[in-house]
Order: structure tokens, then C-alpha cells, then sequence
């Protein structure tokens, strides 16, 4: 059941945002925006072009995984997502990268079904860097059987703008503590 509870609340993760804070996380040297100070692959990663920096375009971006999710489509869901990506679910720990997100999506995809909706309640857009949030509904059947696992999530994402595409890559939900 815990595992079950912590796959129902990592497949309510949708979006994030990262990269917008100076401040040194853990034993992390602080963060900088001197050129000088960043490394070759951290500018391959930088927008060829610049994002919309509507609402829509931040909405639509935070959406897009849900769709891949549902479609149990790994190579979609992960192309949602920055490679520094940084999940916060409200129980375990904290899954930081995209090859940690891949292992835990494997797993979700593999035992259940997913039907998830999303909607996007506030966003905003600054330079190079976004916010969504919003709430995910929906359920997790497993494959093997047994009773569907209900989502009635509140999420918070940060996205960044790289290679001219909103991702994600910051998720932060819990439970909303209403039923739908």
C-alpha cells in the first residue's frame, strides 16, 4: 500500500521549475550567473531561442506530461523535464535527475494504468524562468488488479526555458485533502 501511495503521488508530479535560486543547496557551491563560472554542458542547455512567456505557453508546458503519462509514453514524459530536474513528492525522498525520474516512471508505467487530468490555475512567465500551479486528478488501476489508486492533487512546478522549450524542473504536490 505505501508503495502504491508513493507511485499514486509521483504520478501526480507535472511540472517544475528550477535554477532560480543563488542559494547552495546541501554541500552544493553557490549558484552563479557569471559566464565565466558555467561549465560547457550548462550552456548546451541554454535556449536556442527564446519561450513564450504567456500564460498558455507555461500552462501548456506544465500539461504536457500528463498526456505522456497517461499514453505510458517514457520517452515523452522525460522530454517534459530538464535534466537537472528536482522532485519534491509529499512522502520519500526527494528524486533528483532525469535517470532517477526515469527508474521511478519505468515503475509507474509498468504497474498501472494511468487516467490523470490536470488543470492550471495560475502561471507566469520572467525571462528565462516559470510557474505553474494547479491540481491533477485522476486514478492509477493497477495492472495486476485491485482497487484504483484516486489522485486529488495540488502541485506547484517551476519550469526553466531550455533549447527554446518550456520544462520542468522543479515539482513540488500533495494531496489536496478534498475528495473530487
Amino acid at each position: 500500500m505505501r508503495r502504491r501511495n508513493a507511485l499514486a503521488s509521483m504520478a501526480c508530479a507535472i511540472v517544475s521549475l528550477a535554477g532560480c535560486s543563488d542559494a547552495p543547496r546541501g554541500n552544493e557551491p553557490p549558484r552563479t550567473a557569471d559566464p565565466a563560472m558555467v561549465s560547457e554542458p550548462a550552456r548546451a542547455s541554454e535556449p536556442k531561442a527564446p519561450c513564450s512567456a504567456t500564460a498558455e505557453a507555461v500552462s501548456a508546458a506544465t500539461q504536457r506530461p500528463i498526456g505522456r503519462d497517461n499514453a505510458r509514453d517514457l520517452t515523452g514524459v522525460l522530454a517534459a523535464y530538464t535534466d537537472d530536474i528536482v522532485w519534491l513528492p509529499p512522502t520519500g525522498d526527494v528524486v533528483s535527475g532525469k535517470e532517477a525520474l526515469r527508474a521511478r516512471y519505468r515503475t509507474l508505467f509498468q504497474d498501472n494504468a494511468i487516467q490523470l487530468s490536470s488543470e492550471v490555475v495560475e502561471s507566469r512567465a520572467d525571462g528565462k524562468i516559470a510557474y505553474a500551479r494547479g491540481y491533477t486528478l485522476g486514478a492509477l488501476r493497477p495492472e495486476r488488479g485491485g482497487a484504483p489508486v484516486l489522485v486529488n492533487d495540488k502541485f506547484v512546478a517551476l519550469l526553466r526555458c531550455d533549447g527554446g522549450e518550456w520544462r520542468i524542473s522543479h515539482l513540488m504536490w500533495s494531496p489536496r485533502g478534498v475528495t473530487p
